[in-house]
């Protein structure tokens, strides 16, 4: 993909939504890069799902499991179902790309977690990694990458793993 001139590499990508018993969601805030982010400019911190790439020969589920592990230090929790995709850059990062990225549901049975081995498998600097209430980030001033999980998270509370996946890039509902 180029844009303004800049020719980007694709990435695929599988993405979790981590819900506690009390519906609220796992995620990680990230330093952004030095570079500026075309998308966001002024962007210097962000909060995203754990997840990451798809390794050679991996199924989108099986590295949705072992990102979960590698991130959170959760295991044996079952994936529920796709929920989601998008496609987009993504510059928030220290390898910009354009990530396809897969988005799958989990039930986590308490909100307990472990970062331990966050450090060793990702290159991007780390602040925070906490639950947050789908209210208090709604009432927050925090950047959440992409905004659509907000909506979505709600939505899969009220209503359960979508039929097929939602595209992220449409308006939410």
């Amino acid at each position: 993909m180029t844009q303004a001139g800049m020719r980007y590499p694709e990435r695929s990508t599988a993405r979790l939504i981590i819900l506690d018993p009390a519906d609220r969601i796992l995620l990680i805030q990230y330093v952004a890069p030095p570079t500026p982010s075309r998308i966001y400019p002024g962007l210097r911190h962000f909060w995203f799902t754990p997840g990451g790439g798809i390794e050679p020969g991996e199924s989108a589920e099986q590295a949705a499991l072992r990102e979960m592990d590698e991130e959170v230090g959760l295991t044996g929790l079952p994936l529920l179902g796709e929920v989601a995709r998008r496609t987009a850059l993504n510059d928030v990062f220290t390898r910009a790309a354009l990530c396809h990225e897969r988005y799958f549901l989990v039930r986590a049975a308490t909100d307990a977690f472990n970062t331990a081995r966050l450090a060793e498998t990702d290159q991007d600097e780390v602040l925070d990694v906490r639950w947050w209430s789908l209210d208090q980030l709604s009432a927050s001033s925090e950047v959440l990458i992409p905004a659509a999980i907000l909506p979505l998270a709600r939505r899969l509370i009220r209503d359960g793993v979508p039929e097929t996946p939602v595209d992220l890039a449409l308006p939410a509902d």
